[in-house]
């Protein structure tokens, strides 16, 4: 069910070089190697300005988060570190946890 909408949400031309797998995993890994900018350095250097610049200043404390989570969520996909293990991974995890929540406290408005 998952690889007919994958396939059918695609253009027709873009779709056939993707029927042939045999499972949606596949199918998504392939369509991701495909047509996915995880490398583009230039993309990721760009968010990466913008979060270290960005404030809260007149935004709502919410809005100011939303923007931040957008911005993380841009960045996690430039992210393509594979770990070889999983504890290593989750404490990597909650480094960039900890360090995105001192961005947002630091960039909070000073009242």
């Amino acid at each position: 069910m998952v690889m007919s909408w994958l396939i059918n949400s695609m253009t027709n031309n873009v779709g056939d070089n993707f029927i042939f797998y045999e499972t949606a995993q596949e199918t998504w890994e392939a369509v991701r190697e495909a047509y996915s900018d995880t490398e583009d350095a230039v993309e990721a250097f760009k968010i990466e300005g913008i979060l270290h610049d960005f404030r809260q200043g007149d935004l709502p404390v919410t809005q100011y988060f939303n923007h931040l989570t957008r911005y993380w969520q841009q960045q996690d996909m430039y992210e393509t570190t594979k770990w070889d293990c999983p504890t290593d991974a989750a404490k990597y995890t909650k480094i960039v946890e900890k360090n995105r929540t001192y961005k947002f406290l630091v960039g909070l408005k000073k009242t």
